[in-house]
């Protein structure tokens, strides 16, 4: 009886942790339109490359949205977190002001978290479509090879992989992400 208490406790406290977890219809929203700002910017021989080499154009954009859709959570969560520290640092009023709050003084955490998830959204979008221009710059660079120890492409990104093309984009886009803006 004892262990079915606990197990039934230990339950319940993780269905805060999966409903954060969820993909919501907002964050898949914002994920198409990611996946769609990057097919246009990329063209959708590229888009298809970077997400679904071996795929359709369609299981391309789906992979899209599904990366995405995970992204855009973690962003929500970690904006969520930013705006509570940002929140116990000044006054109520004064941060109502600063997120521009409605008539009665509510959803300026609503606005705060918005805005800054909607900012990494968009910055981790950019980074991924530089990172890809500049690997398919780097794909198509005749003196590759060369500069790379004798090793094509394929070789030097993929290392036995069919999808050296995003792993090249997955290693550049970390890279600038983890410089930062």
């Amino acid at each position: 009886m004892r262990k079915l208490i606990v197990i039934s406790f230990l339950a319940l406290a993780a269905i805060p942790a999966i409903a954060l977890a969820e993909d919501t219809p907002t964050n898949r929203a914002q994920a198409k339109t990611d996946c769609t700002t990057q097919k246009n910017s990329l063209g959708a021989a590229t888009f298809q490359q970077l997400y679904s080499p071996k795929g359709s154009a369609q299981s391309a954009f789906a992979k899209c949205v599904a990366r995405f859709s995970l992204i855009e959570n973690q962003n929500v969560n970690n904006a969520a977190k930013d705006c509570r520290t940002e929140q116990s640092t000044m006054t109520a009023e004064a941060f109502a002001t600063k997120y521009h709050a409605n008539a009665n003084g509510k959803n300026a955490f609503g606005k705060c978290v918005s805005s800054r998830a909607k900012a990494e959204s968009k910055a981790d979008v950019q980074a991924t479509i530089g990172a890809a221009k500049a690997c398919k710059a780097e794909r198509n660079d005749a003196g590759f090879a060369a500069a790379h120890g004798g090793q094509s492409f394929a070789q030097f990104y993929g290392k036995g992989s069919a999808n050296a093309f995003g792993k090249c984009v997955s290693g550049k886009s970390k890279e600038a992400e983890q410089q930062g803006p």
